[in-house]
């Protein structure tokens, strides 16, 4: 026995045995000199991943990872980072009467509604584009961890220019072709005609950067609403 030998021992299934990496690469059996030094070690590893040599305490998508109640919150939805996607998903119920649980990993594709708890717990997420920036709140763009990818999520239009809500958008942007905004008579404009830039583009459109080419143009109207749609 070596005594000078320094070995470190790992566990792969919550400290309930261990293992250390020897000389060539020979594995052997670590088993702790008391119940105190069991625990201890549990504590250390418990719930963790091994990885490039370091642990990491965060949990993996599907994992349960915390609620939020009447009277208290805890976990993933007071912080994402909990999960180690930082993503996070219904766990079950959507709206429980007491409390909603949650699980790691997102549940919300590209085109999907962002409603409820994915707004609220989205922030605003502005764009720069060609050296102009505009916020979140002009863009109407948030990131939320329900959504998958970078977590973007944007008011969208239908065809008619009649909004569907937020929904999340894998870009963080709307494409040429999809409605952005109406400029209407009577009532409250909205979207990228409400929150344009000054001035227009070398091709003579108007300017968004809700857009993801940054422009937008009108593409049809009656007597009291003119719709725009990004180009």
């Amino acid at each position: 026995d070596d005594s000078s030998a320094l070995y470190i021992d790992f566990s792969s299934n919550g400290g309930d045995s261990y293992y250390t990496e020897g000389e060539d690469d020979e594995t052997r059996i670590a088993t702790p000199y008391s119940d105190e030094g069991v625990r201890a070690r549990r504590a250390e590893v418990c719930g963790a991943e091994v990885g490039n040599g370091l642990f990491s305490s965060c949990k993996g998508d599907g994992e349960y990872c915390g609620y939020n109640g009447n009277i208290r919150e805890t976990g993933c939805w007071k912080d994402p980072n909990v999960c180690c996607s930082k993503k996070i998903q219904y766990d079950g119920v959507d709206d429980g009467l007491a409390w909603t649980n949650y699980k790691c990993g997102c549940g919300l594709y590209d085109g999907a509604r962002c409603e409820g708890d994915c707004r609220e717990k989205g922030v605003d997420s502005g764009r720069w584009f060609e050296g102009v920036y505009q916020s979140g709140k002009d863009i109407e763009r948030i990131i939320t961890p329900f959504c998958c990818g970078y977590g973007y999520a944007m008011k969208m239009f239908d065809s008619l220019g009649i909004t569907f809500g937020f929904k999340c958008n894998e870009k963080g942007c709307i494409e040429a072709g999809r409605v952005c905004g109406i400029d209407v008579t009577i009532g409250k404009d909205v979207g990228c005609f409400l929150n344009k830039l000054p001035g227009k583009s070398s091709s003579g459109n108007l300017r968004w950067n809700g857009c993801c080419s940054g422009e937008f143009k009108k593409t049809g109207g009656t007597l009291f609403v003119d719709k725009y749609s990004c180009v």
